[in-house]
């Protein structure tokens, strides 16, 4: 989706305070560089599709500096001891998905991790990995 119509239909361009908007777009921004080096990296496009939607949407709904600095962690989760559930104010699957890919060329996953990675790539591509 187009990162001006994202940031016109969330209402981050005609935000009411001048410097909430910028601070929105200033991140769809962000959201766009980062999409760039995860495409020069070899993501497929259709996650980096997915992933951009998703920040872009939460980027244009940030209201202060500790939602940008939230928007910018890295995909956090716990175990609430049966599965791994996602935390955080703008969690982004597609990134999490994303992280347990990458985890997982360095080290094999716990089951609890595995089920999880299996769960998001079927909601993204459809099919088990």
């Amino acid at each position: 989706m187009c990162f001006l119509k994202i940031m016109h239909e969330k209402g981050a361009v005609g935000a009411d305070n001048a410097e909430i908007a910028a601070l929105r777009l200033c991140n769809g921004l962000k959201v766009l560089g980062y999409c760039d080096e995860l495409e020069k990296r070899g993501i497929t496009e259709k996650l980096i599709d997915c992933l951009c939607e998703e920040k872009m949407t939460f980027a244009a709904a940030i209201k202060t500096k500790h939602d940008e600095e939230e928007l910018w962690k890295r995909p956090r989760v716990y175990s609430n001891g049966n599965e791994f559930v996602p935390s955080g104010k703008y969690h982004c699957e597609a990134e999490e998905l994303l992280m347990w890919s990458e985890t997982s060329l360095r080290a094999p996953l716990v089951e609890q991790a595995y089920n999880r990675m299996v769960k998001l790539f079927q909601k993204y591509f459809g099919i088990a990995p």
